[in-house]
């Protein structure tokens, strides 16, 4: 996964493809067939355009598409110096019930994945997830959080780094019109999917005719 988007964009690029970063679309519209796409640096014209944005950005270029709730979920990594979870206490991993932890997951890293384990010998990554309504910083909770769900006390000290990242669109929303005008297609979380599984099994019934 962690290797995805660069192998789609080397392929894209390699069937001619011209990608664009750190290019904010300020708005989309329709001019007599063709499609105007204008960012801060100016405007691209398109035959056909394809918005594979989150929801709440393809809401606001596409007046067809139904604003839903952003039901997020933030990811809080942390790198921790803990020879005591060299046993592994939980496995890869482990779900929490509801009221247990504010976390609803931990996924210990390292050892989990071996690739995780070669890139920090001497760390063990443990990572948490946390459903959100609004934004919200994690950190205050994340160390407790792992303490209890590893069952193993783990202080402030072997904190070495942490990070937390959030996911918009996270959980499913109602599909809509993945179509909504002539030239105009919408994908993944844009069009109401959320997860791989959703999005590439869209993908193939579309392909397919389905």
């Amino acid at each position: 996964m962690a290797g995805l988007t660069d192998a789609l964009a080397a392929d894209a690029v390699s069937r001619g493809a011209h990608i664009l970063t750190s290019t904010v679309v300020t708005s989309l519209r329709e001019d007599r067939g063709r499609w105007q796409v204008r960012t801060a640096d100016g405007t691209l014209v398109a035959d056909e355009v394809v918005v594979a944005s989150s929801r709440p950005a393809a809401a606001a270029l596409v007046p067809q598409v139904r604003r839903a709730p952003d039901r997020q979920v933030a990811l809080v990594t942390l790198s921790l110096d803990a020879p005591e979870l060299d046993s592994h206490p939980r496995g890869s991993g482990v779900l929490a019930i509801d009221g247990v932890t504010r976390a609803k997951a931990l996924t210990h890293a390292t050892a989990k994945w071996e690739w995780v384990a070669k890139a920090a010998p001497d760390r063990h990554i443990v990572r948490l997830s946390y459903a959100l309504d609004t934004a919200e910083d994690l950190a205050p909770h994340a160390l407790a959080d792992a303490s209890r769900l590893l069952g193993v006390p783990l202080r402030d000290a072997q904190v070495r780094d942490l990070v937390q990242v959030v996911w918009h669109d996270a959980s499913p929303t109602k599909p809509g019109h993945r179509e909504p005008a002539p030239g105009l297609h919408l994908v993944g979380a844009a069009a109401g999917f959320s997860g791989l599984a959703a999005i590439v099994d869209d993908d193939q019934r579309s392909t397919l005719g389905a």
